[in-house]
């Protein structure tokens, strides 16, 4: 396991993200990571999921929070598979809102979904069934800022992130 295993405190926020929401979340001192908000309020067939939100984290990464190139974000590769998070993340201070983009038609066709452990199959975040094996997948669940932590931490370590 590795050393690491939560983000550190940017700054709380009462405001729940929207779509196109660029954010940083710092892993160690000096270490950020840019995260978008794709979708909120998701009308998932499965009620855990239902009203949260869908965010990409893209492998970028910086020694200090730059927001001129924002915009760039949608041509990076992903650090983690598409997530689903609720707002705990901006509520408590983990992930810093910098800004806002609208969400790219790249961004939207990613092939992405969601491994569902007790049906067997991949979905997408709203429950329907996926007919292939996506290019990104993460299981079909809620995860936490803090197993968003710990999964960048692991591939920090060489490790699988395990989401």
């Amino acid at each position: 396991m590795s050393e690491f295993t939560e983000l550190l405190l940017q700054n709380k926020s009462r405001k729940k993200p929207k779509p196109g929401d660029v954010f940083t979340l710092q892993v160690k001192d000096n270490l950020f990571y840019y995260g978008k908000v794709i979708k909120t309020n998701i009308n998932s067939s499965n009620v855990l999921l239902r009203g949260w939100n869908l965010i990409f984290l893209y492998k970028y990464s910086t020694t200090c929070i730059e927001n001129e190139r924002l915009d760039l974000l949608s041509h990076q590769e992903l650090l983690l598979p598409p997530v689903i998070t609720n707002n705990k993340g901006w509520y408590d201070g983990y992930f810093l809102t910098i800004g806002n983009v609208p969400v790219s038609g790249e961004e939207l066709s990613l092939d992405y979904g969601f491994w569902d452990d007790i049906r067997k199959n991949y979905r997408n975040e709203e429950g329907t069934v996926l007919n292939n094996e996506p290019a990104y997948a993460a299981s079909y669940s809620l995860v936490s800022y803090g197993g968003i932590g710990r999964g960048i931490h692991r591939l920090l370590n060489n490790e699988p992130h395990y989401l």
